[in-house]
């Protein structure tokens, strides 16, 4: 099964590019936790920003459905939060909304 990603500028040069969106493939039935595992592709579809934590939200349709904090510093690493039970991921889409981005401190 396919899904699309898409997300939320984070600076101007993103908005160049909007609407910023990826399509991956899953096996059928994947489970949200698979779609949203921390070292699955999202890994690679958030982008980095450096020296800072970023922290998103995922919505399929109207309900959020996870909370993730994003950095690459000193590697690129995610966190994610399910918020809703670990069921098959009945979606084409997946919005990911920036909420806050905080500077890391060295």
């Amino acid at each position: 099964m396919q899904i699309i990603f898409e997300r939320d500028s984070v600076c101007a040069g993103d908005d160049m590019d909007a609407p910023n969106n990826a399509t991956f493939d899953f096996p059928d039935a994947a489970l949200l936790s698979t779609v949203l595992n921390a070292q699955g592709p999202l890994l690679g579809y958030l982008p980095c920003v450096h020296a800072s934590r970023t922290f998103w939200r995922a919505y399929i349709d109207q309900t959020c459905v996870a909370e993730l904090s994003f950095t690459h510093d000193p590697e690129r690493q995610a966190k994610v939060r399910l918020l809703v039970a670990d069921t098959p991921a009945s979606c084409d889409k997946i919005y990911f909304n920036m909420t806050a981005q905080l500077p890391l401190s060295h």
